[in-house]
Protein backbone atom coordinates (compact mmCIF):
# COMPACT_ATOMS: atom_id res chain seq x y z
CA UNK A 1 0.00 0.00 0.00
CA UNK A 2 1.43 3.56 -0.68
CA UNK A 3 0.05 6.31 0.98
CA UNK A 4 0.55 10.23 0.05
CA UNK A 5 -0.47 12.82 1.93
CA UNK A 6 -1.04 16.63 0.36
CA UNK A 7 -1.20 19.67 2.22
CA UNK A 8 -2.13 22.19 -0.49
CA UNK A 9 -1.54 25.24 0.98
CA UNK A 10 1.46 24.86 1.15
CA UNK A 11 2.56 21.75 -1.05
CA UNK A 12 3.65 19.23 1.68
CA UNK A 13 3.96 15.44 0.27
CA UNK A 14 4.80 12.64 2.91
CA UNK A 15 4.84 9.60 1.34
CA UNK A 16 4.60 6.19 3.29
CA UNK A 17 4.96 2.70 1.74
CA UNK A 18 2.92 -0.54 4.00
CA UNK A 19 4.27 -3.97 3.15
CA UNK A 20 2.42 -6.86 3.40
CA UNK A 21 3.84 -7.36 6.66
CA UNK A 22 3.03 -4.14 8.14
CA UNK A 23 6.27 -2.59 7.58
CA UNK A 24 6.21 1.07 7.03
CA UNK A 25 9.15 2.94 4.88
CA UNK A 26 9.94 6.22 2.90
CA UNK A 27 10.24 6.16 -0.77
CA UNK A 28 13.15 7.66 -1.80
CA UNK A 29 12.01 10.07 -4.48
CA UNK A 30 13.85 13.01 -6.17
CA UNK A 31 12.83 16.70 -5.90
CA UNK A 32 11.46 16.44 -9.10
CA UNK A 33 8.91 13.27 -8.26
CA UNK A 34 8.07 14.69 -5.46
CA UNK A 35 7.04 17.96 -7.10
CA UNK A 36 5.25 15.74 -10.24
CA UNK A 37 3.01 14.50 -7.34
CA UNK A 38 2.21 17.42 -5.70
CA UNK A 39 1.28 19.23 -9.15
CA UNK A 40 -0.77 16.66 -9.85
CA UNK A 41 -3.04 16.38 -6.62
CA UNK A 42 -3.03 20.24 -6.99
CA UNK A 43 -4.88 19.86 -10.36
CA UNK A 44 -7.11 17.61 -9.13
CA UNK A 45 -8.08 20.10 -6.14
CA UNK A 46 -8.39 22.74 -8.95
CA UNK A 47 -10.38 20.61 -11.07
CA UNK A 48 -12.33 19.97 -8.49
CA UNK A 49 -12.63 23.62 -7.25
CA UNK A 50 -13.98 24.47 -10.94
CA UNK A 51 -16.67 21.74 -10.94
CA UNK A 52 -18.55 22.98 -7.79
CA UNK A 53 -16.59 25.92 -6.12
CA UNK A 54 -15.23 24.42 -3.03
CA UNK A 55 -11.55 23.40 -2.83
CA UNK A 56 -10.33 20.92 -0.32
CA UNK A 57 -7.18 21.82 1.79
CA UNK A 58 -5.38 18.52 2.18
CA UNK A 59 -6.20 15.11 0.80
CA UNK A 60 -4.50 11.94 1.34
CA UNK A 61 -4.66 8.82 -1.14
CA UNK A 62 -4.19 5.61 -0.47
CA UNK A 63 -2.84 3.02 -3.49
CA UNK A 64 -3.77 -0.42 -2.89
CA UNK A 65 -1.74 -3.72 -4.11
CA UNK A 66 -3.75 -5.74 -6.78
CA UNK A 67 -5.17 -2.39 -8.10
CA UNK A 68 -7.54 0.45 -6.69
CA UNK A 69 -7.50 3.57 -4.63
CA UNK A 70 -8.30 6.08 -1.77
CA UNK A 71 -8.78 9.28 -1.68
CA UNK A 72 -10.22 11.27 1.43
CA UNK A 73 -9.86 14.77 1.53
CA UNK A 74 -10.13 18.06 3.90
Amino acid sequence: MLRAAFEGGDATLAITCTARDGSESTPDLSAAGRHDIATALAAVRDGRAAEDGTAWRSCTVTLIAGGGFRMEVE
